[in-house]
């Protein structure tokens, strides 16, 4: 059950979160889950989740430091094949 405290405190925790460097929650990340932490879990989760939020594919690419794995022609060409029609 999700009560005020918990949410004041969450937000608390992920104030605190988003203002270290990335580096340091992918470590933290590894090390909640490593340790089994599932609340700490939780809020690395919730962190990346704010951090992707309303951005697009190059976007999220920049901002993890993430490789395109795929050409130019290959990415044109998956989104040719999905493509959705209205």
């Amino acid at each position: 059950m999700v009560t005020l405290l918990s949410c004041i405190a969450n937000k608390r925790v992920l104030d605190f979160l988003t203002a270290l460097p990335d580096m340091e929650m992918f470590h933290i990340t590894d090390a909640a889950d490593a340790l089994k932490i599932p609340r700490l879990i939780d809020l690395c989760l919730v962190f990346f989740l704010i951090k992707a939020e309303g951005k697009d594919t190059k976007a999220l690419r920049k901002e993890f430091d993430l490789r395109d794995d795929y050409t130019e022609q290959e990415e044109a060409d998956i989104r040719k094949k999905h493509e959705v029609t209205a």
